[in-house]
């Protein structure tokens, strides 16, 4: 589910992390590997192998530091309400995430 256009364009931008929200159930952590090839759309998404980091921790910290630029991207659903019977509870956790960036000399 989502816009088309804009899987196209995190696809083409490879950014380490994708945070987003409105998307109420579909709350949590996936990382994927992209694909190498051409950039053509094959039914994969541009997507080798993906995975949900959701249960893997119980109190929300993602460990981010390793990945790799390009190769890698953590896609993160931060919605902090469900929709449930046609009405909002409030009741996922918040995500915290630890990244690395490179320093930049000056």
């Amino acid at each position: 589910m989502g816009c088309e256009a804009q899987r196209k364009k995190v696809f083409g931008a490879r950014p380490l992390v994708c945070v987003f929200g409105h998307y109420h159930c579909s709350y949590g952590v996936e990382k994927v590997i992209w694909n190498d090839g051409d950039g053509t759309d094959d039914g994969s998404n541009g997507v080798k192998y993906r995975e949900n980091l959701t249960d893997n921790t119980s109190d929300g910290h993602y460990d981010f530091t390793n990945l790799r630029p390009g190769e890698e991207t953590v896609f993160i659903n931060a919605a902090w309400m469900t929709m449930e019977k046609h009405n909002v509870e409030k009741r996922n956790k918040p995500v915290v995430i630890d990244l690395q960036y490179p320093s930049r000399s000056t």
